[in-house]
């Protein structure tokens, strides 16, 4: 029976209601030297002598813990090895299982021990080498001295003949390039080109950049002439008799060199990579050792001297005495918080509280605590009690672009036991925008004697405590405007004998709100003498 920890984390299996979880061993400290996440649930673990096997997140040993050596995952492959890492003893998925079994076959990898471009370069014991495709299967026979890993289709080889020179192939194993010329060598191609070593007309080597173009090669670049290119013996560069030397990688390609000609540049894709869960499930150091998290708050007491989670669900730890195992988070029980029936109406881009029904059952109310990490700011508060209810008070904002429009979103709430326990919601929160401001033109309705008047622009926020912020843009002027409300003088002129009406567009606009847009006009009158009235529009934008 497998030792249970006192620690229950929260997950939500659907809106309203959330189940408690506990966290038991999944493999207990002591049973593995090593443990290792390799993601789609599997542990690759190591025991104590040595042997390395796979381990499903349901405890199951999905690869035994026989073999010497396991290769990273690589195109949704992994290769079972022996202690040198040379010889192929099998082909594992990402389930864990085995697609084929070569224990009895005597095949080895290549220097690039993974697949690349869904083929596998495969070798004998008599030196020629060949590719299998992910399924384990021949799709070309051994017979080249050397194989390189495919390249978007294309793959250099060393032909096992007399001569031993290099050539690129395809994938069904055809000749790419037509040519009667001879190469002493080629490298795996980088963005459609080659390095080759050819005849020089000086006599010795000439090493080029080359560009596969159908089924040629077409000369780019000649970096050295003349003089004796050798290979060097671990086959890792390619050394000039000028100086210069030219790094080979373990794919066969030229990946730099000590001349100062630029070379085709190597964009690989990224190996898959496993990286610890840092947002749900995570660790904090604290002087007594690693705290288990959630969401950067403590879900556990007790403290490891190192900790490592995944996928919102594992966490690999070491013991104070060393030893390592997994812990695996699993469901319990149950908690209630009701998602809220009317929309929350949003006049400005300002929080406002939203009050939610808790139901709990055998949980003391006094010693719970819910944290919500949105955008960056965490919220963290008690429950209140309401009437006899338990409610959940939570600050909340929602964008949108129009008013009137009713948006739903699907809020995370995390809730914590007396500083241990959590658990983990979700409620579908509605909510939608109203206008929130008042704009008016004010002032005197005649000018002074010399026909000028002063008009104010008003700008109210409908919400006396607002603090909405934005700036007002006005005969390319800009002015702040803040806490809610602005007003802003204008000065206006009307001929005399006449009257104007002047009609000013104003838009505010606030990060998240939608753009409030309203037109404002008055009348001026020069009572000096009477002229037909004109109309003229200003545009006011407050951003």
């Amino acid at each position: 029976m497998r030792k249970l920890l006192s620690i229950i984390i929260g997950s939500a299996l659907g809106i309203g209601t959330s189940y408690a979880q506990s966290m038991d061993w999944l493999c207990h400290p002591g049973e593995y030297s090593q443990i290792e996440y390799v993601g789609d649930k599997l542990f690759k673990v190591r025991t104590h002598n040595g042997k390395f096997g796979l381990m499903h997140a349901n405890g199951e040993l999905r690869l035994p813990a026989n073999y010497d050596s396991i290769t990273p995952f690589v195109e949704n492959r992994a290769l079972m090895l022996d202690k040198d890492g040379k010889r192929l003893l099998g082909i594992i998925d990402p389930t864990g299982s085995i697609v084929k079994d070569f224990t009895s076959d005597e095949l080895y990898v290549s220097r690039y021990p993974n697949f690349k471009d869904g083929r596998l370069v495969f070798g004998l014991r008599d030196g020629l080498y060949g590719y299998m495709n992910d399924q384990g299967n021949i799709v070309i026979a051994p017979q080249y001295f050397f194989a390189s890993p495919f390249q978007n289709g294309i793959a250099a080889v060393q032909y096992a003949t007399k001569n031993g020179d290099y050539g690129l192939i395809s994938k069904a194993g055809g000749s790419v390039i037509v040519s009667n010329e001879q190469y002493p060598f080629i490298s795996a191609p980088v963005d459609g080109k080659v390095l080759v070593i050819k005849g020089s007309r000086k006599g010795a080597d000439q090493l080029a950049i080359m560009r596969i173009e159908g089924s040629s090669l077409k000369k780019e670049k000649v970096l050295e002439d003349g003089l004796y290119i050798q290979m060097s013996d671990d086959f890792s560069s390619l050394e000039c008799q000028g100086g210069h030397t030219y790094s080979i990688d373990s794919q066969w390609r030229i990946a730099s060199s000590s001349h100062n000609a630029k070379l085709p540049e190597i964009q690989d894709e990224p190996n898959r990579v496993i990286t610890e869960n840092s947002t749900v499930l995570s660790k904090v150091a604290t002087e007594g050792g690693m705290k288990i998290t959630y969401l950067g708050n403590p879900i556990m007491d007790y403290t490891f001297p190192d900790v490592a989670t995944y996928d919102k669900s594992y966490a690999v730890v070491r013991s104070k005495d060393g030893k390592v195992g997994v812990l695996k988070l699993n469901p319990k029980a149950a908690i209630t918080i009701s998602s809220p029936e009317n929309p929350v109406i949003f006049n400005h881009n300002e929080l406002q509280d939203v009050v939610l029904d808790v139901e709990l059952v055998d949980i003391d109310p006094e010693k719970i605590k819910w944290y919500r990490n949105d955008q960056g700011w965490l919220t963290n508060s008690t429950l209140e009690q309401v009437d006899g209810m338990w409610r959940l008070r939570m600050p909340y904002f929602k964008s949108a672009d129009a008013y009137d429009t009713e948006s739903s979103e699907t809020v995370d709430i995390a809730i914590t036991y007396d500083g241990l326990d959590w658990l983990h919601q979700f409620v579908n929160v509605k909510s939608a925008h109203k206008p929130g401001f008042n704009v008016e033109l004010t002032g005197s309705d005649t000018t002074n004697e010399s026909g000028n008047a002063t008009l104010s622009l008003n700008v109210r926020a409908s919400n006396v405590n607002s603090n909405a912020r934005g700036t007002i843009k006005v005969n390319g002027e800009t002015i702040h405007f803040d806490s809610g409300n602005k007003t802003i003088p204008l000065n206006v002129s009307v001929p005399e004998g006449g009257s104007k009406t002047f009609v000013y567009t104003v838009e505010i606009r606030e990060d998240g709100c939608p753009n409030f847009v309203t037109k404002a006009s008055k009348t001026v009158r020069n009572p000096k003498r009477e002229k037909q009235k004109n109309t003229e529009q200003e545009d006011i934008i407050i951003i």
